[in-house]
C-alpha cells in the first residue's frame, strides 16, 4: 500500500471530477440536499486521488 498511481488513468479522473462537480452544481440549483451531499463527498475523495496522480506524474513516478 502506498503512493503508486501509475495504473490510474489521469484523463478518467479529470472527467470524473468534472462530472461530479457538475452534478454538485445541479444539486445546488435544484436545492436537492441528497445530490449535493453525495457529490460533495465524492468530489472531495476523487479530487484527492487526482491531486496525488498529478503530483506523481510531475515527479515522474
Amino acid at each position: 500500500m502506498g503512493g503508486n498511481t501509475k495504473d490510474i488513468s489521469r484523463n478518467m479522473y479529470i472527467v470524473l471530477v468534472t462530472g461530479v462537480a457538475l452534478w454538485f452544481i445541479y444539486g445546488c440549483l435544484k436545492q436537492d440536499l441528497p445530490i449535493i451531499l453525495a457529490n460533495a463527498v465524492t468530489f472531495i475523495f476523487t479530487s484527492v486521488i487526482l491531486y496525488f496522480k498529478l503530483r506523481n506524474d510531475a515527479k515522474g513516478e
